[in-house]
């Protein structure tokens, strides 16, 4: 029996709500609700779960509501006051989510942020009167803890119960799922300390425990009742602080409190300062900002069990393959803006690859462990070890990582995997899966194929760096020969002349294709053809023509497709940036689309520009990043800049 062509593909997105997301190395908080503050959920990834733990307001059950979390509120004379028709909202530094609104001479701001290094966020209330009168206010956080899950790709409730109490010792409020043993805990301490606690006996046990799955929400409140004289400033802050356990999370909110809101918030805006690059277009300066980071915090994370660096796709539960590896998102897509961004997180991040996800080298999804999740074997997710380190060999210098005893180890996996799947004879290598991640039409697909040539020649590259001549001279033959086998099989006749097939067989079956994750019209960027090569400019023409079944040619959004997604791909404008045509009016698209609330995701509407598949797409956010940073007059083509080997 034939292998059948069964695909995995995206649900269209139904979720039209605008969320802001945020996150340090520890904490995620992936839906922050734009409108009115509210935080829907908060995550951690744990290495002995295998994914990310998450704290929800959902009820359990057959319940189909959401509920937020944690939801900010302020009284004034006792009364509520509806924050979402008075607050308007801002990202400090493309980041930092910041709520602002007046109400009767009460002017007031609502700030979010992660400092780096603590396993925890800050929710910081900023109050002033404006008014001739003395004010009276309640301000501060209303919790409703629902349901927990463990996710990777989709929401699993635990099994397990969920409580609330009040710590006394530390004196704060604390979250805990127990799974067996504990699992996630959250913390709630207040400076100075809150005089309102609502729904909360003050007593050192659980005041209230539910089985996790119950439809049953915990709610709680914590805040301040206070006076603002005129022209009076007051500042609230809340330490909201995670660990697998009560006395870990809430004694991470005393570190915080000690350390203070000043000096955290310091700490945070020189964090993102110091990745920020120079981009003179305001749009574009937004864009590229928010994804720079959207790519930093949320492609990568640490584990709150054992402190391991993971990569991932997205931290996000919004993004539908969320909480697990891709070697390809991870290394084609997040490392490149990763290297734009800090040098130093970029190394960390190729050695937890070349450590934890070349044990299984090319399979199409992993855990966040390196274990096999998803089977199947991708070409280009293998040939991504190799053209990552070559790339961050040559931008950095730093020669020191290739020493490093899993990067060695790494590269000799790669090796042996590259062997098995070669061709008996030629120097040509089979694929089971595209970078799609769909089924392949044919084993031999040129755009892989491309990727290793590209990873050989870095192979002989490192063997002379090394002294040792003979196999490198075995590299450079095995990468020339690739090419002309790839020149011989993979040119064939095209509407517009000669051009490269998607992917072919050696008896001359081959098919006309291309798609966005891994494009055709990257060719020249990876230093395998000219820009002038006929070849590949008649194989860029038809991508972009109504020959390609799947290029999208109405709307204001008009892009490349593929049957993973039938939608105009990010990918695809990225990709277009690289290539250099039509560069301003590429440009201008990525500046117009809403996207997701300004992040990056899998496919934009052809019409509006906003999210149609793949919310929360953090890998992506990385590649988007730079092609920005090239189309922007930064180094251009792969090729040129890691060099030509001979």
């Amino acid at each position: 029996m034939p292998k059948q062509n069964i695909v995995t593909v995206p649900e269209e997105e139904k979720d039209k709500e605008k969320y802001f997301a945020l996150a340090n190395e520890y904490v995620a908080l992936p839906e922050i609700r734009a409108r009115d503050a509210a935080i829907l959920s908060v995550n951690a990834l744990l290495y002995s779960a295998r994914g990310l733990i998450e704290l929800t307001g959902c009820p359990g059950g057959q319940s189909k509501t959401r509920e937020p979390l944690l939801t900010p509120y302020l009284k004034y004379m006792g009364k509520p006051i509806c924050l979402e028709e008075v607050t308007s909202n801002t990202l400090l530094e493309h980041w930092i989510p910041t709520f602002k609104g007046t109400y009767e001479g009460i002017e007031f701001t609502l700030i979010y942020f992660t400092p780096p290094g603590y396993r925890g966020f800050v929710v910081l209330w900023e109050l002033s009167n404006s008014s001739p009168e003395v004010l009276a206010l309640e301000a501060g956080l209303a919790g409703k803890v629902g349901t927990s899950y463990l996710h990777i790709f989709h929401r699993q409730p635990l099994e397990g119960v969920r409580g609330l109490r009040f710590y006394p010792w530390t004196r704060s409020i604390v979250v805990e799922v127990v799974a067996g043993l504990p699992t996630l805990a959250m913390a709630i301490k207040s400076c100075p300390e809150a005089n309102v606690i609502h729904d909360i006996e003050k007593k050192d046990d659980f005041a209230v425990r539910v089985d996790n799955d119950s439809d049953t929400l915990l709610p709680f409140t914590v805040g301040y009742n206070l006076t603002l004289c005129p022209k009076e400033k007051k500042q609230l802050a809340f330490y909201l602080t995670f660990a697998t356990e009560a006395d870990g999370a809430a004694t991470a909110g005393v570190d915080m409190a000690r350390h203070g809101v000043e000096v955290l918030w310091e700490l945070t805006v020189n964090h993102l300062k110091a990745m920020k690059r120079k981009i003179h277009d305001p749009k574009l300066e937004r864009i590229f900002h928010q994804n720079l980071f959207f790519n930093y915090f949320f492609a990568r994370g640490r584990t709150l069990d054992t402190d391991q660096v993971v990569l991932v796709t997205s931290r996000s539960p919004r993004y539908y393959v969320s909480a697990a590896h891709w070697t390809r998102d991870t290394l084609l897509w997040s490392f490149p803006g990763l290297l734009i961004a800090d040098v130093h997180a970029a190394r960390e991040t190729l050695l937890t690859a070349f450590d934890l996800y070349t044990k299984n080298p090319g399979i199409h999804a992993l855990y966040i462990d390196g274990g096999i999740l998803y089977p199947g074997f991708e070409l280009d997710e293998l040939a991504a070890f190799l053209v990552a380190l070559e790339r961050y060999w040559e931008m950095t210098g730093d020669a020191s990582i290739l020493s490093e005893k899993v990067v060695r180890q790494g590269i000799a996996r790669v090796e042996k995997k590259l062997k098995e799947v070669r061709h008996p004879e030629l120097a040509l290598y089979q694929t089971f899966l595209l970078p799609s991640d769909d089924p392949a039409q044919y084993p031999y697909v040129t755009y892989d194929n491309v990727l290793v040539w590209r990873g050989l020649r870095f192979l002989a590259h490192l063997k002379r760096w090394e002294q040792e001549e003979e196999k490198a001279q075995e590299f450079e033959q095995e990468a020339a020969e690739l090419k002309e086998n790839l020149y011989r099989y993979a040119v064939v006749p095209g509407p517009y002349g000669p051009m490269f097939a998607w992917a072919f067989e050696l008896d001359g079956q081959y098919v006309l294709y291309d798609e966005p994750p891994g494009s055709l019209g990257l060719l020249a960027y990876y230093g395998f053809c000219s820009l002038e090569d006929p070849v590949f400019l008649n194989t860029v023409r038809w991508i972009n023509s109504s020959s390609n079944p799947y290029w999208i040619s109405e709307g204001s959004f008009a892009a490349p497709a593929c049957p993973h997604s039938c939608h105009p791909w990010v990918l695809a404008l990225a990709n277009e940036l690289i290539l250099g045509n039509s560069r301003q009016i590429t440009l201008d698209k990525i500046a117009r689309a809403p996207m997701d609330n300004g992040y990056a995701c899998e496919t934009i509407d052809r019409f509006t520009g906003e999210v149609r598949t793949g919310a929360a797409f953090a890998t992506c956010a990385g590649w988007l990043v730079a092609s920005l940073w090239e189309a922007l007059g930064k180094p251009s083509l792969l090729g040129e800049v890691m060099g030509e080997r001979g």
